[in-house]
């Protein structure tokens, strides 16, 4: 026995923007928009589901299917797969009660006697956070089972198929592991750029610009000492949102150099110029160690140097005159 892992909703930010849109409009936002916290709060699953089990008498599996009223039956379960083992497999309807081992809901109303107030915080819903949980399978065996063999479990592969929707799914050790280590490496990474960036002040402040947020908005933009310590921080603490923003910048930028050659509005014939232009093309990114379209990759990979970044910048504006 050992712990029980599961994500209850699907991940997301928790930032987002705020804003007045525009009259008659769901898509645009009037004016600067302002990024705010998104409050993550709670999931409640219904605290009954419909799943495939045989009845057990002393922990082994009989030759029949058991009912309920049984005397030689005292609540345990072995549930196997929806519609299999029909000679001795039947649909129980399950329900978790606190201080009880047994989930089978027809036993405890009918032989243990169970009464459930109606103000109990189990009468209705099983509680879950958004996010990751766990459980002591030992401790708190019978929660873990209800949730193995819910009908609202991703995974499970007990519940009654008619009864659709996910609301949360289970978390193996060895992924929890993997998430962990993506994480550390993640962090690594950012606090790698963050380093790499600090040494040229414009260098630090491009990456304060793509980055910047809900975490860096009480930043003195004028001192570089306090931006470096900021991201720092920042990368340390959310690496996973930190490099979602580098992500899409990058992303970003790949998408406005694609857009340049589907219009023809970029030249990488001259070795070492990156000129753009959709009917006279100018050089804007010039000196640059490599050819063709290595010059793309390299200004793709060295984003946060001052003269590269400006010019993404100017390259952004002709890109998005292109009709």
């Amino acid at each position: 026995m050992g712990k029980y892992h599961i994500f209850c909703g699907r991940k997301r930010e928790t930032n987002a923007l705020s804003g007045y849109l525009v009259s008659g409009r769901n898509d645009i936002i009037k004016g600067e928009p302002k990024e705010v916290s998104i409050q993550v709060g709670a999931y409640g699953i219904p605290n009954g589901t419909e799943a495939w089990g045989i009845r057990l008498i002393k922990g082994k599996r009989p030759d029949r299917i058991i009912n309920v009223e049984d005397d030689n039956y005292s609540g345990e379960i072995e549930f196997v797969k929806w519609g299999t083992h029909k000679n001795i497999a039947t649909p129980i309807r399950c329900r978790y009660v606190p201080g009880y081992q047994t989930i089978d809901r027809d036993y405890q109303d009918l032989r243990l006697k169970v009464d459930i107030p109606e103000d109990s915080a189990y009468a209705a819903l099983i509680t879950l956070s958004h996010g990751p949980n766990e459980f002591d399978e030992q401790s708190q065996g019978a929660l873990v089972q209800m949730l193995k063999v819910h009908h609202h479990n991703e995974h499970s592969i007990y519940h009654n198929p008619e009864a659709e929707g996910w609301m949360f799914k289970e978390i193996h050790q060895e992924e929890v592991d993997r998430e962990e280590t993506k994480e550390i490496d993640s962090k690594f990474d950012c606090i790698l750029l963050v380093n790499k960036a600090s040494s040229k002040p414009e260098s630090i402040r491009n990456l304060f610009d793509i980055v910047k947020g809900i975490e860096t908005k009480d930043v003195n933009k004028d001192d570089v000492q306090e931006i470096f310590t900021t991201l720092k921080l920042f990368a340390d603490q959310k690496p996973n949102v930190f490099a979602s923003r580098v992500h899409d910048y990058k992303r970003k930028v790949s998408d406005v150099f694609s857009k340049l050659e589907s219009y023809h509005a970029i030249d990488l014939t001259k070795d070492g110029f990156i000129a753009v232009g959709q009917n006279k093309k100018e050089p804007i990114l010039e000196n640059i160690p490599a050819k063709g379209r290595d010059m793309i990759n390299w200004a793709y990979e060295n984003f946060l140097e001052p003269e590269v970044f400006d010019g993404i910048q100017k390259i952004e504006k002709i890109a998005e005159k292109l009709k």
